[in-house]
């Protein structure tokens, strides 16, 4: 049996504000129960992987399983079945026709391009606290929309005192 590493597990360290206080705080995807609070990210995202160990730990003294991590819970084939309702297949079938494309080759360029967008959209939404922090204001400096599946993100952007903003 391989050494148990806490480091394989998906931890997420943001900072929050709770009752007036900002804190680091660390949850473990594999754990939805762990949350832990700290002043620095660095303290956080020790005291998850000292949390994930302590869990670990006692779950072989109890002779309990213990969640795998989620990079190797999983093993992956490519094949994916999906039901859609006639209508949505119809329009996806004409779609893909008036490209010369296969249905299966129209889906992946879809799917592809939207996780494109959201991997663009995700950082600015995970700024979003230090701009809280920096600002005083619980509004998204930014915000998105997309008017349809087909368009690209459309981001309007607010204007802050520039003396508030500090750049990292």
């Amino acid at each position: 049996m391989a050494k148990f590493n806490p480091s394989e597990y998906s931890v997420l360290i943001q900072y929050r504000k709770i009752d007036g206080h900002f804190f680091y705080v660390g949850t473990v995807k594999e754990l939805p129960d762990v949350e832990v609070y700290e002043e620095s990210y660095v303290d956080a995202y020790s005291e998850a992987l000292a949390t994930i160990t302590n869990l670990y730990e006692m779950a072989q003294e109890l002779s309990r399983p213990f969640p795998l991590p989620a990079s190797t819970s999983t093993e992956y084939s490519g094949r994916l079945t999906l039901r859609v309702p006639k209508l949505l297949h119809k329009k996806i079938a004409e779609e893909a026709q008036n490209d010369d494309i296969s249905i299966n080759q129209f889906l992946i360029y879809l799917i592809s391009r939207n996780i494109e967008k959201q991997n663009m959209i995700s950082p600015i939404k995970n700024r979003h606290m230090e701009v809280v922090f920096l600002t005083g204001e619980m509004r998204p400096p930014i915000e998105y929309h997309v008017s349809s599946a087909m368009n690209a993100p459309q981001f309007q952007f607010r204007s802050y005192d520039k003396q508030k903003l500090i750049s990292h």
